[in-house]
């Protein structure tokens, strides 16, 4: 059993953990040439889609290797309530 201050406190510590590797993503991705910057308007769109890309990357370094059927139900459950 755990509780939610327990849980909280370790999203918060990978949360914390995620900034710096999000920001070395972005400077990969910046470096890879993948983006035409002259091409993206000065908007909040590319920052958006790079956030977007960021998340998809979340998902393949979190999920666990061998996730059973169980817990691929208990993330779209989550997912539905976020």
């Amino acid at each position: 059993m755990t509780t939610q201050d327990a849980v909280k406190e370790k999203v918060e510590e990978m949360l914390s953990d995620l900034k710096p590797w999000m920001l070395e993503k972005v400077n990969h991705l910046f470096k890879s040439g993948a983006i035409d910057f002259e091409a993206e308007s000065d908007s909040y769109s590319l920052p958006k889609l790079i956030l977007c890309a960021l998340a998809r990357e979340m998902e393949v370094q979190y999920t666990p290797l061998s996730i059973t059927k169980t817990e691929k139900t208990k993330i779209k459950r989550l997912y539905a309530h976020l």
